[in-house]
């Protein structure tokens, strides 16, 4: 998404939002966000799928990423539907690096007394994208690449 001077690039009939890394930003941005994934025909699966990693990503950046300002920092989503309505979300922070993709998942409980809240983030993103790419841009910025379509996923 770097390039433009919001430090967004998107295509024509993209979705590209930029948000503060504050938790209240999380609900008007995934409105957004499942408004224009229905728009272009996309199933509630898809929609229900973005707007639940929308809200994991942003989190995880407040949370984890040792952002020394989290209400000073930018954080920016595109969104993409293609012609096979699968779904490519594009994600920029400014956190530390970390790689998503190629993080451990932690052991999941086997039974439900066993579970706690919270720490399945990672779980989420490599189970419900089809594909997930990351990088670390030049300017320091992470940036997640997801694909999500109607089949079950990774």
């Amino acid at each position: 998404m770097s390039g433009k001077a919001d430090g967004a690039v998107a295509g024509a009939g993209d979705l590209v939002i930029a948000l503060p890394a504050i938790l209240e930003a999380i609900p008007p941005a995934q409105a957004r966000l499942g408004a224009f994934l229905r728009a272009r025909g996309a199933g509630a699966r898809i929609v229900g799928r973005a707007e639940l990693l929308l809200e994991e990503l942003v989190t995880n950046v407040i949370r984890h990423g040792g952002l020394a300002a989290p209400e000073a920092a930018r954080l920016a989503l595109a969104a993409t539907i293609g012609p096979d309505q699968a779904c490519r979300l594009v994600f920029e922070d400014p956190g530390r690096p970390f790689d998503p993709a190629a993080a451990a998942l932690p052991d999941l409980p086997t039974r439900l007394e066993e579970a706690r809240i919270g720490g399945l983030g990672l779980v989420l993103l490599q189970r419900m994208a089809r594909d997930l790419d990351y990088v670390r841009l030049p300017d320091g910025r992470n940036q997640l690449t997801l694909l999500l379509d109607e089949p079950a996923g990774r």
